[in-house]
């Protein structure tokens, strides 16, 4: 929360080159890590992570894409500046300026909340003192990779932000005293609140309020400029990717164009409310607080937007929902749109069935004694033979044959689908009935045996929630000699393991809590329309 970088055009550069200039700006920013700690936070990754039955590359392939998915984000965002950069408008140029100068208030505030004020006590207790001394206590060392800060000196003495050009301003870290203020800024007082403030904070909040006590509605809508033109770009780039899909198809153009249409709808009306909704928010906090660097206006604006947030959804879902209904009226869906549209159904619905299995396939493996499960593991697939007559009751009615592996026994893969397991299924029930063997005991025991484990095999892969947890079981019970060394232990290895698997996960959950946290500020506090996705 620490690196605020702000790049600034005082030599001529080709836009290419400058929107890659901003863009390694952006990553050495404190936004940066923000996003990263957004992406982390995501649960999903760990639903998908369950249902692969804990495969690690897919948990590190669902967070490479979101990550990916904003680092394009930003990468347009920067694309956007630089023709903001180039542009004569007057517009353009107090949106540039007000879009670098915005994370260092937002930096401030951060730093501000009592939220994070209560965070940072309880880290500093349970922070391990000779970390703190290894480290020098809260340092400066969260900002020794060169940091750079935007002055704004002409910028807020100027009166508006097209009025002056911005100056370059470098430095080679940020001293601790500099450090030591934004990790927790004092209270200001009402006669002098900029005193005691780092340079670029002082003149960012002096140029912030200025700007919102001069011109509200031309701050209002210059402040989500850049933000809502980059998120409409995007949306434009997705929608032209489902295009190029729907040119492949025997569907009509309007099966996509609908769609289409009735989402721009949405976006429109949403983002009329929603300056609309920050509109009210600054004039609420106007009048309701005195707070001498701004504050009430910035969480005026901003719990305003956050309370009216999910009427503006429901209002733009309905205008949507007619627009759509309207275009559906003057252009039907053809034969072949039905087929598609029930096909694209039929898969969501069994995603959606798939993922609800996932949130319970973790605890698969907890019903399943540790012995069993280490025998199983060492047995190996098919060690026992498809006969076994041992049974181990599963969690949520999955009953497995010691050693049987389901997918062998129907000759399919783990990625097979439904469709491919029902003929499977018909293939081998067909080959191993018992009518087929004759009238030998044995033989037809043999086949009785046989069928009872393609049924099993069949009912537990069918089902999206059962194969769900009979693959994280199978995942688990893959580690036969962690099991063995387990088994193996004595009661104080067993306490000392136990002890760092706690602390190991009470690390995790604080790290999953804090990142959830910056998460929920980020979106909060974001410009334009972006404190929308907290209720997407």
């Amino acid at each position: 929360m620490l690196n605020h970088r702000v790049v600034l055009f005082a030599a001529p550069m080709h836009g290419v080159e400058l929107a890659g200039l901003l863009f390694t700006d952006y990553l050495r920013s404190s936004l940066f890590q923000m996003d990263i700690a957004e992406a982390l936070s995501d649960v999903n990754g760990w639903f998908s992570f369950f249902r692969s039955g804990f495969s690690p590359s897919t948990l590190l392939s669902f967070y490479s894409r979101l990550i990916s998915e904003r680092l394009f984000f930003r990468l347009l965002e920067c694309g956007v500046s630089v023709l903001c950069m180039y542009s004569e408008s007057r517009l353009c140029q107090d949106a540039l300026v007000f879009q670098y100068v915005y994370p260092i208030v937002r930096d401030y505030r951060y730093g501000r909340l009592w939220c994070t004020r209560l965070l940072r006590f309880v880290g500093g207790l349970l922070y391990p003192s000779f970390l703190r001394q290894s480290r020098g206590g809260f340092s400066a060392s969260s900002g020794s990779s060169g940091t750079s800060c935007v002055t704004a000196n002409s910028l807020t003495r100027g009166g508006s932000a097209s009025s002056a050009t911005p100056r370059p301003f470098s430095q080679s870290g940020l001293v601790d005293v500099d450090v030591a203020f934004y990790r927790n800024p004092p209270r200001p007082s009402r006669v002098k609140p900029f005193d005691g403030m780092p340079e670029p904070c002082q003149e960012a909040l002096r140029y912030y309020l200025h700007c919102y006590q001069s011109r509200p509605l031309y701050t209002i809508f210059v402040s989500g400029f850049i933000a809502d033109v980059t998120l409409l770009v995007t949306e434009q780039i997705i929608w032209g990717s489902y295009f190029c899909q729907e040119r492949a198809k025997r569907t009509s153009r309007w099966r996509i164009l609908k769609p289409y249409f009735a989402d721009l709808a949405a976006v429109s009306v949403q983002t009329t409310l929603v300056y609309a909704a920050r509109a009210l928010g600054v004039l609420l906090g106007q009048k309701l607080s005195r707070e001498p660097t701004g504050g009430g206006i910035f969480w005026g604006e901003r719990v305003t937007l956050l309370l009216l947030s999910p009427g503006i959804q429901h209002v733009s879902l309905i205008a949507g929902r007619a627009v759509r209904d309207a275009l559906e009226r003057r252009h039907p869906r053809t034969v072949e749109d039905e087929l598609e549209d029930k096909r694209v159904e039929e898969e969501a619905e069994e995603a959606a069935r798939a993922q609800a299995a996932a949130a319970h396939a973790a605890f698969a493996f907890t019903s399943v004694p540790l012995g069993s499960a280490s025998r199983r593991a060492a047995n190996g697939p098919g060690g026992a033979g498809v006969g076994g007559g041992a049974r181990d009751a599963g969690h949520g009615g999955i009953c497995e044959r010691e050693g049987t592996n389901y997918y062998e026994v129907l000759g399919v893969t783990m990625q097979s689908k439904v469709a491919d397991i029902k003929k499977a299924y018909r293939a081998k029930a067909l080959l191993n009935h018992p009518d087929r063997v004759g009238k030998d005991p044995v033989a037809q025991e043999q086949a009785r045996q046989q069928m009872s484990a393609i049924n099993e095999a069949y009912d537990t892969l069918l089902d999206s929630e059962k194969r769900a947890q009979y693959d994280a079981m199978r995942r688990f019970s893959e580690g036969p000699e962690f099991l063995k060394r387990l088994e193996s232990m004595t009661t104080a290895q067993l306490a000392a393991v136990s002890t760092v698997v706690v602390l190991c996960l009470g690390t995790l959950t604080a790290a999953s809590a804090y990142g959830q946290y910056l998460t929920i500020f980020q979106r909060m506090t974001s410009l334009g329309r972006g404190p929308l996705m907290l209720f997407s």
